[in-house]
């Protein structure tokens, strides 16, 4: 098996893989990439990858620092909320045609968009950066809570007017808050403050 490791060969033994993500420890990186045979490694983890060192496998692993990845992921979460809350009113477009699955298909995406979002800022913010951010997208982030325990009661009773009004009255002013944090954020962290 052939182990590169951002550029440079590495000899396979038994315990690699914690010898690795030591390293990336110390050094504050985070795996970019993980590929086997050329193939993107997605969900896969290192001591996965690294289990069955068969003969002509290739391992090819490529790192980043951890604020390098963390604002590639903010910068993507500063261009997606414009998408999603332009999506937003699609989903009552989608209800009053009567595309039930449509509207489904749009609900779950926007959730899976806003836990994403949050996850995201949560990252970044856990770094250090901008603290006054922290706490207003606590605060926002706990509204946000309150207001999807909403939703989800308008979804499971099936008063889908009531899911769409959530969105458009309490979930896109939320968004619309996000979006000048995440451009503050950002120029806080390219001016390497923490502060």
């Amino acid at each position: 098996m052939k182990i590169i490791l951002d550029g440079l060969e590495i000899p396979f033994a038994d315990g690699l893989d914690k010898k690795i993500a030591g390293r990336l420890k110390q050094e504050n990186l985070v795996i970019r990439s993980l590929k086997v045979n050329n193939v993107e490694m997605v969900n896969a983890s290192l001591e996965e990858v690294l289990a069955d060192p068969a003969a002509g496998k290739v391992v090819v692993i490529n790192t980043a620092p951890a604020g390098e990845l963390l604002r590639d992921a903010m910068l993507d979460a500063r261009d997606y909320v414009p998408k999603l809350l332009g999506g937003l009113p699609e989903i009552r477009e989608r209800l009053l045609e009567g595309n039930k699955k449509a509207v489904h298909a749009l609900v779950d995406a926007a959730l899976e968009g806003l836990e994403w979002l949050g996850l995201t800022f949560q990252a970044f913010i856990s770094q250090g950066y901008f603290p006054a951010a922290e706490k207003v997208f606590t605060w926002e982030y706990s509204r946000l809570s309150t207001t999807l325990k909403e939703l989800e009661a308008a979804l499971r009773s099936g008063r889908m007017e009531a899911a769409c009004d959530i969105f458009e009255q309490k979930i896109g002013p939320f968004l619309e808050k996000l979006l000048p944090l995440a451009e503050e954020m950002l120029q806080d962290e390219a001016t390497g403050g923490k502060g």
